[in-house]
C-alpha cells in the first residue's frame, strides 16, 4: 500500500488521518471557580465573587480541600467529569495518564 490508506490521508509512511471523520474543538481547562460548580458547589464561588471576606474566611478549610483536589485532578473536562462522578483519584490517574499518551501519539 501506498502513503495513503483506506481511512485517510498520511503524510507520513505507515500513518493515516481519518479525514471527513474528526471534528475538531477548542476546549480549555477549568477554572477552580468551574471545578466547584462541576462539584455543585456554587455557593462557594459565589462567596469568592462577593465582598464578604469574613464568610471566604470561615469556609477557608473547606476551600483549601477543595484547591487541593483541583491541583490534582486539573482542569481538563473529561478527568473533571470523572473525579465528579466517582471520586475516585486511581480512575482520575488512569485518565491522566491516557490523555497524555494520546498526546504523546499525536507528535
Amino acid at each position: 500500500m501506498a502513503a495513503g490508506s483506506f481511512f485517510g490521508v498520511a503524510l507520513h509512511k505507515g500513518t493515516s488521518f481519518p479525514v471527513g471523520k474528526v471534528d475538531f474543538m477548542d476546549l480549555y481547562p477549568l477554572t477552580f471557580q468551574e471545578f466547584l460548580c462541576a462539584l455543585g458547589e456554587e455557593r462557594f464561588v459565589n462567596i469568592l465573587q462577593g465582598t464578604d471576606t469574613d464568610m471566604v474566611r470561615t469556609f477557608k478549610s473547606k476551600y483549601i480541600d477543595r484547591l487541593r483536589e483541583y491541583y490534582y485532578v486539573g482542569g481538563m473536562p473529561e478527568v473533571v467529569q470523572t473525579y465528579v462522578e466517582t471520586k475516585d483519584f486511581n480512575q482520575v490517574r488512569q485518565i491522566q495518564k491516557n490523555l497524555l499518551n494520546y498526546y504523546q501519539q499525536d507528535f
